[in-house]
């Protein structure tokens, strides 16, 4: 099959050696429909699967089919729900469909577009379902542990579709082994081929011996003996009347001889494709990701289908690489709950990660036969788009807002966070308030969580970790921030691919107390300088996916938070950088207030010294415990003199003083 593009999604799946060897077997073979060629290529995939049965039909559709009807025959459905993947195929939620059923969509997880954790945990709790199909998208694994202790907990029968994901592993093990059943697909497009057909894995001999005969009219011809006879004993029917007799009410899915025939050729060939798609997905991945979302898994190898890509700019996206002779697709179905067919049926549901790859999800070609120059063709064409094109979206930002009784200024701040940016995602993670925080919250956000307690660490990973954006802004619960602030603050990723933290300079509004007016030179004069940096705080925006793996640590509870997930990320290679574009932080600051705020920052640094200094030259042991000292009451005290603010440097030593009483404080509880 050859295509009209330069780079199409697949090339010569079957090559025109195999199609030769292909001729020359129709010449010296009669039989073309089903035989013994299935039943070994059956035999043949089973093994490589590492299963103990496998059946042949022809299609991966098909093979969703079978898998279900086998599994209502058994009767081992408590009930008729079950949980269906958003991000999907049309042909992997229509079985449930078609045999009055109940599914339910389940959303996708942000990163591999997989079942996401919390939202199946949430209705499995809730619907208690007797089923659940998942998909390994563009074949990258779902999370397979978690997924399974779930179904454990509330007796969930799993089944996988990996239509898309031959020879995938999770901690070892190949994707369609840790359900009662797995498909796949074997149609021209995909990993390898039988021009079409499927196949069913499983380890129950019940569902195996069922599926043998529901593919083949619901007969017992091809059942092993053993179950062939005792369905003839059982209902008295003798072997004349046996050839056209049917104990379920079956289909005809069967395959041919020439599919089987095409079949055991491409699975001596498919590790090699494994290991070449793999290679191609990785290139991508570290072409792109410092400007794009790609997909990403915890499987090895990805046997990639194809490379996701999810982008506000999508419709520019897909012209470019249609321009130049680049293959592209939706990003599989979107959500299945934003198509006609459900839609029809149950009406337009919305799902918050679904509904993303639904309006701006591609994937474009990611196949075993790309060279070196598509890869780096495709990756130019969209790094430099991504360059010159306009300003970042603030669809790509998640807002987290961390709350302590913040009653007093919440509301007003939450909603010029809405004004300033109606198409993000914002989360709130509160410290279980004593006052409305909680409930002023609700009035903008669904999205509120409790940190119990555990101090900000925890509580801006919670927030990240709930995040299903690209980028994650960390705005104070007293911060009063502009879309044009956000925006700069998005721009600034695209000036260097390393950076992956950015600040804004902080600003008191209108200070009026003493107070309050040392707190502002304090920033201004020592705080606020524009560029790299070693540490950044808020208000701050991060690359979610970097601050998913280089996480907060919980055991940080003071105000140096900031200070050690910087140095770890700066650590690992990657940049930090402040802007001059200002975020205005509203505060009523007596001096009761302004030395509650320098001790929480000298709780932090005694738990980084107790954390760091082990490791620690004596030389940079001292460089640690005199940074207050030197930052404020030094250099600090030159600052402000120059700048003229002589009345104010008796706030600034209060401020070294109060960081210094709290690290003293917080190091005499360690001994307790």
């Amino acid at each position: 099959m050859k295509s009209s593009y330069q780079i199409p999604l697949v090339k010569d799946t079957i090559s025109d050696q195999e199609l030769k060897k292909l001729a020359g077997w129709l010449e010296t073979n009669t039989q073309l429909t089903k035989g013994p060629l299935v039943t070994k290529f059956e035999k043949a995939w089973a093994k490589w699967n590492g299963s103990q049965f496998a059946v042949f039909v022809n299609s991966g559709s098909s093979a969703n089919l079978l898998m279900l009807y086998a599994l209502v025959l058994t009767g081992k459905l408590k009930n008729d729900r079950a949980i269906v993947p958003a991000v999907s195929w049309v042909t992997t939620v229509a079985p449930f469909m078609q045999l009055a059923m109940d599914p339910i969509l389940c959303d996708c997880d942000p990163d591999n577009l997989g079942l996401n954790i919390d939202h199946f945990r949430q209705l499995c709790q809730e619907y208690r379902p007797s089923v659940a199909i998942l998909v390994h998208v563009l074949g990258h694994p779902n999370h397979m542990d978690d997924i399974r202790e779930i179904c454990r907990e509330y007796e969930v029968l799993l089944l996988e579709d990996c239509c898309e994901s031959h020879g995938s592993e999770f901690n070892g093990q190949k994707v369609g082994k840790f359900g009662l059943m797995g498909s796949f697909s074997f149609y021209y497009g995909h990993h390898m081929s039988t021009i079409e057909g499927g196949m069913v894995v499983t380890d129950d001999e019940e569902l195996y011996t069922i599926m043998l005969s529901i593919r083949s009219h619901g007969w017992s011809r091809d059942l092993p003996s053993k179950h062939s006879q005792g369905l003839k004993i059982k209902f008295n029917i003798d072997d004349f009347r046996n050839r056209y007799t049917f104990y379920y009410p079956g289909f005809n899915l069967r395959p041919t001889e020439l599919n089987a025939f095409l079949g055991l050729g491409q699975l001596k060939k498919l590790n090699s494709t494994v290991r070449k798609r793999e290679k191609v997905y990785e290139s991508f991945k570290e072409n792109l990701s410092p400007y794009y979302w790609i997909q990403t898994s915890k499987g090895s190898p990805v046997s990639s289908f194809a490379i996701g890509l999810i982008d506000d700019d999508l419709p520019n996206i897909v012209d470019l690489l249609e321009e130049n002779s680049v293959e592209t697709r939706p990003l599989i179905c979107g959500s299945i709950g934003e198509q006609p067919f459900w839609e029809v049926r149950y009406g337009r549901q919305v799902l918050t990660n679904a509904t993303r790859v639904h309006n701006q999800g591609l994937y474009f070609p990611g196949n075993q036969d790309m060279t070196k120059q598509d890869i780096e063709k495709i990756s130019s064409l969209l790094i430099r788009h991504r360059r010159g094109t306009r300003p970042q979206s603030l669809h790509n930002l998640s807002i987290v807002v961390c709350t302590k009784n913040s009653a007093a200024y919440l509301h007003k701040n939450l909603d010029q966070i809405s004004v300033a940016s109606p198409e993000a995602e914002l989360l709130v993670v509160d410290a279980d308030s004593s006052d409305e925080t909680q409930k002023i919250a609700r009035k903008f956000t669904r999205r509120v969580y409790s940190d119990r307690q555990k101090g900000l660490s925890f509580a801006r990973q919670l927030g990240i970790d709930n995040t299903s954006r690209d980028f994650v802004a960390f705005v104070g619960a007293d911060d009063h921030i502009s879309r044009k602030t956000l925006i700069h603050m998005l721009n600034k990723f695209r000036d260097d691919p390393q950076i992956v933290g950015v600040q804004a300079f902080t600003v008191l509004l209108k200070p009026r107390s003493y107070w309050e007016k040392t707190t502002q030179q304090i920033f201004e004069l020592l705080l606020n300088r524009e560029g790299y940096t070693d540490v950044i705080g808020t208000p701050c925006i991060f690359r979610t996916q970097v601050v998913r793996k280089i996480r907060y640590d919980p055991q940080i509870k003071g105000g140096t938070d900031d200070t050690d997930i910087g140095l770890r990320l700066t650590q690992a290679g990657y940049k930090l950088y402040k802007i001059s574009t200002p975020s205005y932080e509203q505060q009523l600051m007596q001096m009761s207030e302004f030395i509650n705020r320098w001790q929480f920052y000298g709780k932090g640094d005694a738990e980084f010294y107790r954390k760091y200094s082990p490791n620690w030259t004596n030389l940079r042991k001292i460089q640690s415990i005199t940074h207050p000292l030197r930052k404020y009451i030094i250099f600090g005290t030159a600052e402000f003199i120059s700048a003229g603010k002589l009345q104010l440097i008796p706030g600034l030593w209060t401020a070294a003083l109060a960081r210094y009483y709290g690290w003293l404080r917080r190091t005499i509880s360690f001994k307790k």
